[in-house]
């Protein structure tokens, strides 16, 4: 009899929805693209997470869609407990700490923007990259409260793999290096801002940060800025 209401309950839990639940699109090059379905307290939002599925045609494409659906169901499993926390009291910090981390980079390449000449240029221009990285690596909808060790050393395996959205091509170690600094910057930043109450880049050991290489400077020419600009999109899904 134990056994029998133990079962019961069991299939009742399994019965319970969970908040935010993995959901497909069809697109038109034949891919699939993920994104969070949200519902709670009565409202629904969407995530797309700019991970995609593609056709089973070879044994690499299997395994692809494996990793990328481990990763879809990893982020999906951190958000359900983000709001948990947060029904419950645990979020970390205040109405800051929910800035988005996207957002917030935005406002420092507006900045460097309206400055618009030599250093400020380019590193306008590499906040933009930054930001590009970032959401590919997380989404658009990480905000500070989410920004602990985990996330930055999981930002410095993928950008050890990332490739370059003017060109395609792989990124240098010193490239590497750079988005990674660039990415402790913003942190620091935000701590300042009172978004965040200390760098998780100082829990991490400097062996396992790209070491780069001395080299020489190369700027973007201008058709290659107005192509960085014009392709990136901060308010894009």
């Amino acid at each position: 009899m134990k056994l029998v209401v133990m079962a019961n309950k069991a299939k009742k839990q399994a019965k319970v929805k969970e908040p935010i639940r993995i959901r497909y699109k069809a697109i038109s090059n034949g891919n699939q693209s993920i994104y969070l379905d949200y519902y709670y307290n009565g409202k629904r939002e969407y995530e797309f997470l700019k991970l995609y599925l593609v056709p089973e045609t070879s044994p690499e494409h299997k395994e692809a869609n494996k990793a990328t659906l481990k990763l879809a169901n990893a982020i999906k499993a951190q958000r359900i407990v983000e709001l948990q926390n947060n029904q419950h009291g645990f979020s970390s910090g205040g109405g800051k700490s929910k800035v988005h981390l996207i957002e917030y980079i935005k406002t420092i390449a507006d900045k460097k923007r309206e400055l618009a000449g030599g250093e400020e240029r380019g590193s306008c221009q590499f906040y933009l990259s930054l930001a590009y990285h970032l959401k590919q690596y997380s989404g658009d909808r990480t905000s500070f409260k989410h920004i602990d060790k985990k996330y930055c050393m999981g930002f410095i395996e993928y950008i050890k793999t990332a490739k370059s959205m003017l060109n395609g091509n792989p990124l240098n170690e010193n490239t590497q290096r750079q988005y990674i600094k660039r990415l402790a910057s913003v942190i620091n930043s935000a701590i300042a801002d009172e978004m965040i109450p200390s760098n998780p880049f100082m829990q991490i050991k400097p062996e396992d940060i790209p070491k780069g290489h001395s080299a020489e400077v190369c700027y973007l020419t201008i058709d290659e800025v107005r192509s960085l600009i014009e392709s990136y999109s901060f308010s894009s899904p």
